[in-house]
């Protein structure tokens, strides 16, 4: 090969790096432009946004990496954890997002025996869920990351206090009240949008606590699939999830960094061991 073509050569090789390596720091700086919708097998659909998943399997955690929590700013008020992954028992998978309103500055509940009604913790004030969930789902990146989910599910919730029947039910109605909104705005596989219904958490003192005490319990969660593999059991991989969710000590130490009170914490209240039921339904 004459010096010239060498040359040549070694230029052009020198330039697609140059041009790869500016293409990744791009993405990098900028995850949620990444979007990449693959056509695979039984119609899986999936997406890539930023960060690649593990090749380990057998490592099924949250990412330890500043991407893996979106805390609140003063444009939204979601705190939303990203990349978290499930399998179900045939060893299927999933990624997840979940999206709440336990907010670092500002916080939201369930206003306690009610689903059409939340309370804002920092005013102690009550707000219509219509009026709320109709700013909340408008603010900057959720409706972007409801939309692009191939299923969104709406989670179900209620404190200690009650019976475990009303409790249940009144955990259901809430689902209902936060997929109505949701609704509008996915565009999910299948076209239909889940419901998960945890009913009612479990507390041992639960007798000696104020509403004010279970206020933890009344969460509004929700659950974005990000990728998942065609024949899994989402249900089994929602609560695999979870579980590796919860179990995180480098995620709970990297939320006790920016929580306002240290003696709370999101993941508390996503601990499926913790409530009375786990249905997922559509």
């Amino acid at each position: 090969m004459g010096k010239n073509k060498f040359h040549t050569l070694l230029l052009m090789v020198m330039l697609f790096l140059i041009s790869v390596t500016g293409i990744l720091a791009f993405f990098r700086m900028n995850p949620r432009s990444l979007d990449v919708v693959l056509s695979l097998t039984q119609g899986l659909r999936m997406r890539v946004e930023g960060d690649s998943l593990s090749s380990d399997s057998s490592k099924i955690t949250v990412y330890a990496n500043p991407k893996s929590i979106i805390l609140p700013t003063e444009k939204d008020d979601w705190l939303i954890i990203q990349s978290v992954k499930g399998k179900d028992k045939k060893g299927n998978e999933a990624i997840f997002d979940f999206y709440t309103l336990f907010g670092v500055t500002y916080d939201y509940v369930w206003k306690y025996g009610s689903w059409d009604w939340i309370e804002d913790i920092s005013t102690n004030q009550p707000i219509r869920v219509d009026v709320f969930f109709d700013e909340k789902f408008r603010q900057e990146g959720i409706k972007e990351r409801i939309a692009k989910a191939l299923d969104v599910i709406s989670v179900g919730v209620a404190s200690c206090e009650g019976s475990n029947k009303q409790e249940e039910d009144r955990a259901s109605k809430r689902a209902k009240s936060i997929r109505k909104f949701v609704n509008p705005i996915a565009t999910t596989t299948k076209g239909e949008t889940s419901l998960l219904l945890l009913g009612q958490y479990k507390d041992n003192i639960c007798p000696q606590k104020s509403p004010d005490e279970t206020r933890d319990q009344r969460s509004i969660i929700l659950i974005g699939v990000v990728l998942k593999d065609s024949d899994i059991n989402l249900k089994e991989a929602v609560e695999s999830a979870m579980t590796n969710l919860t179990n995180n000590k480098n995620l709970k130490r990297d939320l006790e960094k920016y929580i306002k009170n240290p003696s709370r914490s999101p993941l508390g209240t996503l601990d499926p061991s913790r409530y009375s039921r786990f249905d997922l339904i559509n």
